[in-house]
C-alpha cells in the first residue's frame, strides 16, 4: 500500500492504515510505503492535493510497479 505521509483527506490519513494492513492476508506479501513531497493545492481529498500524489506521480508509479514485479507470482 502506498500512502502520502501528509495526506489531509479525513478518509485516508496515514495513521488510519495500520488496521487496514493488519487485515490483509498474512500469507500474502504486504507493505506500507509512506511517501512525502509534491504539492498540496485545494481540497485535501482531490488529486491536486497530497491525496493525489500531486507532483510525485512518477515516483508512486515506479514504486508500485517495482513492488508488483518483485512480489508477483511466477
Amino acid at each position: 500500500m502506498i500512502q502520502h505521509r501528509r495526506d489531509d483527506c479525513r478518509a485516508s490519513h496515514a495513521y488510519n492504515l495500520g488496521p487496514v494492513i493488519d487485515r490483509l492476508r498474512a500469507d500474502a506479501p504486504r507493505e506500507l510505503m509512506l511517501l512525502d513531497g509534491g504539492a498540496n493545492e485545494g481540497d485535501p481529498c482531490q488529486p491536486w492535493a497530497w491525496h493525489g500524489y500531486n507532483g510525485i506521480e512518477s515516483r508512486v508509479l515506479g514504486l508500485a510497479g517495482a513492488w508488483m514485479l518483485a512480489h508477483g507470482r511466477p
